[in-house]
Formats: structure tokens, C-alpha cells, sequence
């Protein structure tokens, strides 16, 4: 894990037969992120970049990181087609001041499987944050990578941004409190080691509250 420090968002490194790199952070964290996969992959390169959704502060590299590594970029369509048209209201660019460059992606959606070699990550759509926000789900270690959703502590991710919705927040995560989850990786902050359930039933009594 590569932690978020100020408005940057953590960076997860699966390491494994065919490594792969969850959310990338803005394009002037890059070479940073680059420097660090080469560390931990002993010169290897990455397969595969995952965007749990596409806001700048998890996306802005994403061309810049295609570039350094040639790897394939995964994208929920919902936003992957916007970008691709050229429209990019859900990056929040203009928020954090910066510009988008697009980047060639491939689809996925809730069920798509991706495989490492030795483990299989289940892609779970959860929208709410924004419309093609999702979460990586893997069966056999328990552990979810859940992108913006929800956060350590209870907290919650933005509904009030560019596509995002309030009730279909509650739902996505009404759908994570039923899941036995012990290793929970969130978007910003810190990780969560063992009881991840706990943390997602405490951000499920916080929307509860204001409903």
C-alpha cells in the first residue's frame, strides 16, 4: 500500500503471478508510484490498473502510469464511456485544478472476476460515491478494496459530488454489512485488520442517522 497523504487517495499493489495496481492518484504522484511498484516487484511491471471510480485524486495518473507500465486500465463502463466522450464532470478536474488526459480502458461490472494466479478478485459494483464506483472482493483472505464507499471508523464517502446519491450510497453499503469482511482497504485512511464489518456497520449507523 502506497498511503494517500493530503487529498491523495492510497494505492493498493497486489502482488502475484500477474500483479496488479488498484487506483493510482493524481498524474504528479506518477513517477512516485512508479518508483514504488519497481521497488516491490524487483523490476517487474504491473499487469493490470484497477480504478475503484474515476475522480481525480484516484485517476488523474492513469494515462500517465498506461504509459510508464503498458498495463491494461479496468474501469467501470459508466464512467469509462463518459470519459471516453470526451465528458469529464465526474473527474471533478476542475475541483482539484488539474486536467484529465484520457487513457484506453477496458470494461468491467459487478461479477467480472480477475484473476492474479494464486488469487481471484470479485469486482462488486457500489454505486453511491459516484455512479461506477466499485469494490474488489477477494473470497479467500475475506479482505475488500472498496474505493471510496466507505472508510475506517464509519466514515462514509461524498454523495454530493457529480453522480454521486445519497440512498443509493445506503444501499451499497446495506449490501457491505452483510458480507463477512475482515480486512477492509479504503480509498483514504487507514486500513482496517480483522474485524472490517465492525467499520462498515458503524458507516451504515452513520447514514442510518440522517435518513
Amino acid at each position: 500500500m502506497l498511503p494517500g497523504v493530503g487529498f491523495e487517495c492510497n494505492s493498493y499493489l497486489i502482488r502475484d503471478e500477474k500483479s496488479i495496481l488498484v487506483d493510482v492518484g493524481s498524474e504528479g504522484r506518477a513517477d512516485e508510484l512508479k518508483g514504488f511498484v519497481t521497488d516491490h516487484l524487483g523490476g517487474k511491471n504491473i499487469d493490470k490498473i484497477v480504478l475503484t471510480h474515476t475522480h481525480y485524486d484516484h485517476a488523474g495518473g492513469a494515462r500517465r502510469m498506461q504509459d510508464l507500465t503498458g498495463a491494461k486500465i479496468l474501469v467501470h463502463p459508466a464512467e469509462g464511456e463518459r470519459l471516453s466522450s470526451g465528458d469529464n464532470t465526474l473527474t471533478l478536474e476542475d475541483m482539484f485544478g488539474e486536467r484529465m488526459r484520457k487513457f484506453e480502458w477496458s470494461p468491467i461490472d459487478e461479477g467480472s472476476r480477475i484473476e492474479t494466479g494464486t488469487g481471484v478478485f470479485e469486482v462488486m459494483h457500489l454505486p453511491g460515491h459516484s455512479i461506477g464506483s466499485i469494490g474488489l472482493w477477494e473470497e479467500s483472505s475475506r479482505s475488500l478494496i472498496v474505493g471510496d464507499t466507505v472508510f475506517s471508523d464509519g466514515g462514509i464517502g461524498r454523495y454530493d459530488l457529480p453522480s454521486g446519491d445519497f440512498r443509493t450510497l445506503v444501499s451499497s453499503i446495506e449490501r457491505l454489512s452483510k458480507m463477512e469482511i475482515e480486512n477492509l482497504y479504503p480509498g483514504h485512511g487507514g486500513a482496517v485488520f480483522g474485524d472490517g464489518s465492525e467499520h462498515v456497520r458503524m458507516s451504515l449507523g452513520l447514514v442510518r442517522s440522517v435518513m
